[in-house]
């Protein structure tokens, strides 16, 4: 898991030595699904783009062990966009310049927060269309993980399986300046600890109380969040929990909400079966406690090392009567990494 770990934080040019200069490296990864869902009408069937992206990454070696450090990398969900038309999409992922050497990795630019590093490699539905990313979060995020821009961020070297990581950011609020966009309005902190087959990450982000105001949130407060996410193998079984503690969510006073999701993965040869289980509590001033619950599995079967098929079952049942209501899903998808 510690590799999951390095290419997640400082990406795979730190993970070997490299020549002066070297050339860059591009890589990507196409991964579109065919989906039901039973919320559409009888002929809803729709592709779905589950995280398609493209890049380039490298390093420079600039002597006396430290390096220069560099990715871009995009979105792509062209594939789904304008059927009749050619209106494809391409959205920003982490992009980022920086310097790595024995202290550690330090970067500016885009990049996932320490908070959703902490426990994102637990999640085997990762980049899919039951990414815990966004069933279990609902319309309150609670597992809305962030990509922020104008970030500046420090990862640690392991320190026996330890690693430390933080960042800040000076959101950006609107068209010109103004008193919210300071750095650090953001700012997120994680530990990991990586040894054999334990994992485990702690990750912690707040979002202070002047951004919410500058986007028009009425007595707001900081949001905080806090996530635990523990992993353990055991040969060809993976299994993980996630859980998150949310505070005054997007800013809300006295609205939190808690979140815990159990997974398991059985590998098989070229295949593995992989199983979740998702609670959450939402508290809201002066409304009833909400419960959400959702239901995964599926199954995956590599064709080779760079190519896989995969189906996933996705079952939601949201405690409320808001448009999205419950819903059950089938996808079937292709992934190809380059």
């Amino acid at each position: 898991m510690n590799k999951k770990i390095v290419s997640l934080a400082i990406a795979a040019a730190l993970a070997a030595p490299m020549a002066l200069q070297a050339a860059p490296t591009v890589y990507g990864k196409i991964n579109y699904t065919v989906e039901k869902d039973n919320n559409m009408d009888e002929a809803g069937w729709s592709m779905g783009d589950s995280t398609s992206n493209f890049g380039i990454k490298g390093s420079e070696d600039l002597g006396n062990g430290l390096k220069a450090i560099y990715k871009i990398e995009y979105s792509l969900t062209s594939a789904t966009q304008g059927t009749l038309g050619n209106n494809g999409l391409v959205k920003g992922r982490n992009t980022y310049v920086g310097l790595a050497g024995d202290f550690g990795t330090a970067l500016l630019g885009r990049h996932d927060t320490p908070y959703k590093i902490a426990a994102d490699s637990l999640d085997p539905f990762a980049n899919t269309t039951a990414d815990q990313d966004v069933n279990t979060g609902g319309p309150h995020g609670m597992f809305n993980e962030r990509r922020l821009g104008s970030v500046i961020a420090y990862i640690s070297p392991s320190m026996s399986g330890l690693t430390l990581a933080g960042a800040i950011s000076l959101v950006e609020t609107g068209a010109v300046d103004n008193d919210a966009d300071e750095l650090g309005n953001v700012y997120s902190l994680a530990g990991m600890y990586s040894n054999g087959p334990i994992y485990a990450g702690l990750g912690y982000e707040v979002v202070k109380d002047d951004t919410w105001t500058a986007l028009g949130v009425a007595n707001a407060e900081s949001e905080k969040r806090t996530r635990l996410g523990l992993g353990y193998t055991i040969n060809s079984i993976k299994l993980a929990i996630v859980a998150a503690k949310v505070e005054s969510i997007s800013g809300v006073k006295d609205s939190d909400s808690t979140t815990a999701k159990a997974y398991a993965t059985f590998g098989f040869g070229s295949s593995a079966v992989k199983l979740g289980y998702g609670q959450q509590t939402v508290e809201a001033a002066g409304a009833s406690d909400l419960d959400h619950k959702v239901v995964t599995v599926g199954l995956d079967h590599n064709l080779s090392k760079s190519t896989k098929v995969y189906a996933i079952y996705d079952s939601y049942d949201k405690d409320d009567t808001g448009s999205t209501g419950d819903f059950d899903t089938i996808a079937f998808g292709l992934q190809h990494k380059f």
